[in-house]
């Protein structure tokens, strides 16, 4: 383990920097796990394969282009493609799964898990379990007072804040998005109101499942992917929203940065093997200190 004074500001820059990329993704799938629990109570533990999907639908797309167009479009490609599918399979699985478990959210809890093995299953069968690669195209590195970068994880820091940013303002200046936080207030009142409830509900399910698609693909164009790292990230997506507050989409999004950072820190400086039981151990203390997390949380509050 390092000793402080060998500990260079340029290496604990460089992990910040890191930690941003890693939890502009960790947002992504957080801020779809909180705006589902906020307005059906329902936690969907099959959240993490949705993004796990994503990443192999961006995969199936790189492979079907690469060569035909340039990096840049092949990444935007990839995405879309994955935010669409994945919206199409979370309505699918809503409308015949989950809405028929809103009165007994324990329920939709089983199903969720049942949902995570199908999933797993299904991407085995046609992929494998080995450690699939996406080939990028991307080879560039940007340097900026001895702090580096590569353009892809350049690319995935700016597209993933673009899309939680895109969601934060559809949220608060749409009128589907007000009715969505209506929704997540109080669901009587807001039918009551003339609001659509189980339309808001499909809806949150659509959106969230759309950022898990695109963050899914975000992290194929860095990482290796498996059927199985949906498992992984759900846990920090949930770790995030709980200590966000569940139900709020800001504390979501900057809760999940600064997991990443902790974690890109502890790495850089020799300990990784005590990340989890850092991060874990912060969040219970926090949880116990602020039970509706860090910037209020639904159990009932909104979504903000």
């Amino acid at each position: 383990m390092p000793i402080l004074q060998d500990i260079a500001p340029t290496l604990v820059a460089q992990q910040i920097v890191n930690g941003l990329v890693t939890g502009s993704v960790y947002a992504l799938i957080a801020i779809g796990i909180t705006l589902i629990f906020g307005l059906t109570g329902l936690v969907n533990f099959a959240h993490g394969e949705f993004m796990m999907v994503g990443a192999y639908v961006a995969l199936v797309t790189v492979g079907a282009v690469q060569g035909d167009l340039p990096a840049l479009l092949t990444l935007v490609l990839a995405v879309l493609l994955a935010g669409v599918a994945l919206a199409a399979f979370g309505a699918g699985v809503e409308r015949t799964l989950f809405s028929r478990t809103t009165a007994r959210p324990i329920v939709g809890f089983v199903v969720s898990l049942g949902l995570v093995r199908v999933m797993q299953n299904a991407v085995i069968m046609n992929w494998g379990v080995n450690p699939q690669h996406v080939e990028t195209g991307f080879r560039g590195v940007w340097e900026l007072g001895g702090i580096y970068i590569t353009e892809v994880r350049l690319l995935t820091l700016v597209t993933a804040v673009m899309l939680a940013g895109g969601f934060y303002l559809f949220l608060l200046r749409s009128r589907a998005g007000t009715a969505l936080r209506c929704v997540n207030v109080d669901r009587e009142v807001a039918g009551f109101m003339g609001i659509d409830v189980p339309r808001m509900q499909l809806l949150a399910f659509v959106l969230g499942s759309a950022l898990a698609g695109g963050g899914g693909a975000l992290l194929a164009f860095s990482y290796p992917i498996t059927p199985f790292f949906g498992a992984t990230v759900i846990i920090k997506g949930f770790v995030v929203a709980l200590a966000g507050g569940l139900g709020n989409v800001l504390g979501a999004f900057w809760v999940a940065l600064g997991v990443g950072v902790l974690e890109a820190l502890l790495a850089g400086f020799g300990m990784s093997s005590l990340s989890d039981a850092i991060l874990f151990g912060g969040v219970v203390a926090l949880l116990l200190l602020r039970p509706s997390g860090l910037l209020r949380g639904t159990a009932g509050s909104s979504v903000q």
